[in-house]
């Protein structure tokens, strides 16, 4: 076992070797859980990179208890939660969306982490630590000085490139929930101000109209002068209402702007993370994932 003394080209290889196996272990879960293969993770390539963190954590804090297996398994639990939280608050912070939600398992925290799949970590990390980074050491040793420095390059080329195509599509996702949150505020504006005229405008005509209803029934009433008032009343209206057509209009402008979903990555991503939430911008994140789900099923 290296420990806290292993070496940057072991630290960069374990990284991407756990971080591969991750992915596999997530697409593997898919598709038991959901019949299916299910492109996993953040990251377009075959990479969870929370995995590495979190086992190379785990392999260069724990080391001295490696042998002590109640302890390796608490502190992998504690170690791998707290990431997992972090990861996750972060995100949501960031991007104000919810990438994962454990908040219909039992004992969860904020819905960021949950004991049952904490414990199922402190398991992975255990028999990591016994069974498999033994043989992966072994193996990266093995490997030719100048063939793990091409490896490592190449490897971590894509993923910088993976990463940066990621952070696009992400940064554009999140561009456009802000802008369909603000079309969706703008119409429940309009909506609300073109009733409130409407009702104020029919009270006042009901008002009139029962105001000099005794002296119509008398006769005693200059007719004309209340038909001239009546449609001046019914002229502000009629204004209030061509207003609220022609800002109606804007807003369709804007929301046919809006249609185009061609994001790149953004279904894979939503793929990835059928649960995604979010709080401040859930209606466009519905309605996003609605009209994609209407394409797909085209």
């Amino acid at each position: 076992m290296d420990g806290i003394f292993m070496n940057l080209e072991k630290v960069l290889a374990y990284f991407i070797i756990y971080a591969i196996g991750g992915w596999m272990v997530e697409v593997a879960y898919a598709a038991y859980t959901e019949k299916k293969f299910v492109n996993r993770g953040m990251l377009n390539g075959p990479v969870c990179p929370i995995y590495g963190f979190g086992v190379l954590l785990v392999l260069l804090l724990l080391e001295p208890v490696n042998n002590n297996l109640p302890i390796l398994f608490i502190a992998s639990v504690i170690i791998c939660s707290v990431l997992e939280y972090v990861t996750g608050f972060l995100l949501e912070k960031i991007l104000h969306t919810r990438w994962w939600d454990y908040s219909d398992f039992k004992y969860n925290l904020s819905g960021y982490i949950c004991l049952s799949f904490s414990i199922y970590w402190g398991i992975f990390c255990v028999l990591i630590v016994h069974f498999v980074q033994p043989s992966i050491a072994k193996f990266v040793g093995l490997v030719n000085t100048k063939l793990l420095l091409f490896i490592f390059v190449f490897a971590y080329t894509l993923l910088i490139i993976d990463f940066a195509v990621t952070a696009q599509t992400l940064y554009k996702l999140r561009l456009k929930l802000v802008r369909m949150d603000k079309i969706a505020k703008d119409m429940r504006v309009l909506s609300n101000d073109l009733g409130y005229r409407i009702y104020e405008r029919t009270m006042k005509v009901e008002g009139l109209i029962d105001e000099n209803k005794s002296f119509m029934e008398k006769f005693g009433y200059d007719i004309e002068q209340f038909i001239s008032k009546l449609e001046k009343r019914i002229e502000t209206r009629v204004e209030d209402i061509q207003a609220a057509k022609t800002r109606l209009k804007e807003i369709r402008k804007r929301i046919k702007s809006e249609g185009d979903l061609k994001i790149p990555g953004l279904r894979r991503l939503l793929s990835a993370f059928p649960s995604i939430k979010s709080e401040r911008y859930s209606e466009a994140l519905a309605e996003i994932k609605d009209r994609i789900n209407k394409q797909n099923n085209k």
